[in-house]
């Protein structure tokens, strides 16, 4: 479910030193509710997906109160082009998406189920998920609980290499703290041919990814040899306490889960435990060894050597249950299981089990209040992943105008399905107004969904300028300038300012080419003029392949306010004609450099000893101001610039630009040009067009500067 609003901020983790340790802080959240979205499954007896339902056939509730359906949209992927039926014509929403993640049980299944599970994921996630779907791995474990291994998005080598080293704690992460992509800071080669250094493998992604110097795959399986030992090894007491964890665990999954937009299909992959751990064993046979010695304690009078808890079942772990299933079913979390055991049968638990008793009641116990199914007793795991895609071929996505109430309220919903045929409805059984981020988890889930969904945020003015320094090797240099705004940094600001910017480049195919993060703790102390005169203005370099993308830019200012801006960029190919142009910020900006992956790269905007500082939004005084032009491509024939300022309305302004100083061609093909202008028009919103030709290439090309009047 997606909840669009007109003031939405979501709290991110906070930033730390540049270069200096890790800082944290808390963070609240508040939010305008205008749109709320609601997906809805519905499906046979059998599990076959309903089609050809319209927006008559659903009824939505609010607690109680029933709601107009506002916007209705079916999202059928097993369709050539998804039929679309708006009333208030609202673009496709993220909650039609298809979340799905898998998540290895590594206490609970023996090693060698745990590789037919791996072996099992790896040919869903490369066969059978669609384009649009997005996958997540995660773990959990006995000392080491819930743990993301991989975050939704639609990369699959960023899913196949955490299951190809699962359970290792070397677990192929890259150094993108939001885990999501495998493009490494620190193991991409050069670029623009520069160095003679050779190139690395490429991954199909575009990202170069080292391979590792030990065998992973080794590693992984011997933790999880030694996880699965742990667990089998338990006393019952021991075991009933890593079930408790394991349902703490759940839940809290279950609550950052729900910063995910739309609804998530959580594939627990075990063998189960033993499910006396919530039911205890009265229930069980009465020839058990448990129950014969409890007979012959009562008999004896010495009834404190009965646990209550092992023969009916922990209170508290019954709770523990309740609470999980709460928390998931609220976050539109369905928990599905696969027992990876395979086949079973009455003579089942032989020396090599998991866990003596464990059979897959247990998984029925965890899945069936939260919607979900059981795939037990079958050998072929691919056709469950199978049945379980074709469950959730459609949905329905019904959106209505939600009530606000305060910060963290929930809501419960209903929704009925009239006119139509008997069937199974699965939507999740209410929302929350947006509540104050508390984990860790929660602020990295938050901040990939702002990132991956392109969501408006508006708490901080953050502007962006990505350009390309063009040049012969497979990648381009671009250099991305970020601008944050100074008084919305010092807004209810302390003794400092924790600030956190990232810089993703997603591709086409909604992949991520390439990506810069840098945390900075300021101390107003020193820089606070600075920053009360401008801002902060962090400069970083990106590596990408000839194509275009779109450039997305997330700034958390200490951890409770969000500005996010993307802008669109094309990377040329090594002999196409290109031109960039950058105006020069004259003011007192707090200037940051983010790590880069090349050491000693040259600052592209450089002419000689003049540095020119790019703006990313200019705002221009009178007077006459600098402007940078980048030219590739355009041969050493004697280059022709002309320019114009053009108005909002088109019209076009006579401006002249004057020849400062230029560079020769360098190996790349590349000139530097330095001009000065002095626009005269009146204040307000203008661009500066530059038109560039030469008789190598005399088809004119054209350069735009979006500029402020003050």
């Amino acid at each position: 479910m997606r909840i669009q609003s007109r003031c939405f901020a979501v709290a991110l983790i906070a930033a730390v030193a540049v270069g200096a340790h890790a800082q944290s802080s808390h963070s609240t959240a508040s939010v305008d509710v205008n749109l709320v979205e609601v997906p809805v499954t519905v499906t046979t007896g059998d599990g076959q997906p309903v089609r050809g339902l319209t927006k008559r056939n659903f009824e939505v509730y609010d607690q109680g109160h029933k709601k107009e359906i506002t916007n209705f949209e079916v999202v059928d992927v097993a369709s050539v082009e998804p039929a679309v039926q708006q009333a208030g014509g609202a673009a496709r929403p993220a909650a039609g998406a298809r979340n799905f993640m898998l998540l290895f049980d590594l206490g609970n299944s023996l090693p060698s189920s745990l590789v037919r599970a791996r072996t099992a994921a790896l040919n869903f996630i490369q066969h059978q998920l669609l384009p649009g779907d997005r996958i997540a791995v995660a773990t959990i474990a006995p000392l080491q609980g819930f743990r993301l291994q991989a975050n939704f998005s639609t990369d699959r080598q960023l899913a196949e290499i955490a299951i190809q080293t699962l359970g290792s704690a070397q677990s192929g992460h890259s150094g993108d703290p939001l885990l999501l992509t495998r493009a490494d800071i620190a193991d991409l080669a050069p670029v623009n041919g520069r160095n003679g250094a050779s190139e690395l493998p490429t991954s199909r992604t575009g990202h170069n990814v080292k391979t590792p110097d030990v065998d992973m795959g080794a590693l992984a399986e011997e933790s999880i040899v030694a996880t699965s030992h742990m667990t089998r090894t338990a006393s019952d007491q021991a075991q009933r306490q890593y079930v408790q964890r394991q349902l703490h665990d759940f839940t809290a999954m279950g609550d950052a889960l729900d910063r995910v937009q739309g609804r998530k299909q959580v594939i627990l992959l075990s063998e189960g435990f033993d499910p006396k751990a919530l039911q205890g064993h009265a229930t069980g046979t009465v020839n058990s060894e448990e129950a014969q010695a409890e007979q012959s304690a009562a008999e004896s009078g010495e009834i404190w050597r009965i646990d209550n808890d092992a023969r009916f079942g922990s209170s508290s772990s019954r709770s523990d249950l309740g609470a999980m299933v709460d928390a998931l079913r609220r976050a539109d979390v369905v928990l599905n299981a696969i027992d990876i055991r395979g086949l079973r049968g009455n003579l089942d638990a032989t020396a090599d089990a998991t866990v003596a008793g464990a059979n897959n009641d247990s998984l029925f116990l965890l899945t069936n209040d939260t919607g979900g199914v059981v795939y037990r007793n079958s050998n072929d795991l691919q056709s469950n992943f199978a049945q379980l895609l074709k469950s959730q071929e459609v949905t329905y996505v019904l959106a209505f105008n939600g009530a606000t109430s305060e910060p963290g309220a929930f809501h419960n919903l209903k929704v009925k399905l009239v006119n139509a045929p008997k069937a199974r409805v699965n939507y999740r059984v209410g929302y929350y107004e947006p509540r104050p981020v508390l984990s860790d988890m929660d602020r990295l889930l938050s901040a990939s969904e702002i990132l991956m969904n392109s969501v408006p945020m508006h708490d901080v003015d953050v502007r962006a300028l990505a350009t390309v320094i063009p040049g012969s090797g497979p990648r381009a240099e671009v250099p991305v300038v970020i601008e944050t705004d100074g008084k919305d940094l010092l807004s209810n600001a302390g003794t400092s300012v924790f600030e956190e910017i990232y810089v993703y480049a997603f591709n086409q195919d909604q992949l991520i080419s390439d990506y810069a993060h840098q945390r900075m703790s300021l101390d107003l102390a020193k820089v606070r003029d600075r920053i009360a005169a401008a801002g902060v203005k962090l400069y970083a370099t990106l590596d990408l392949a000839p194509g275009d993308y779109d450039i997305r830019v997330l700034v958390v200012a200490d951890g409770t306010r969000n500005g996010f801006t993307s802008t669109p960029l094309h990377v040329p190919q090594p002999n196409e004609p290109y031109a960039l142009a950058a105006i020069n910020d004259p003011r007192p900006w707090l200037m940051v450099k983010a790590a880069d992956k090349q050491q000693d790269r040259p600052y592209p905007f450089a002419l000689g000893e003049k540095m020119i500082v790019p703006a990313a939004r200019p705002s221009l005084s009178r007077g006459a101001h600098e402007i940078a032009l980048l030219a590739h491509g355009f041969g050493v024939e004697p280059l022709q610039v002309d320019a114009v300022v053009e108005d909002a309305s088109g019209n076009h302004i006579p401006v002249t630009l004057s020849l400062v100083g230029r560079t020769d061609p360098d190996a790349q093909g590349n000139v530097k040009l330095l001009y000065s202008f002095a626009p005269q028009v009146a204040n307000g919103q203008y661009s500066l067009v530059a038109t560039l030709r030469s008789s190598a290439h005399p088809a004119p090309l054209r350069v735009t500067m979006p500029f402020t009047m003050e």
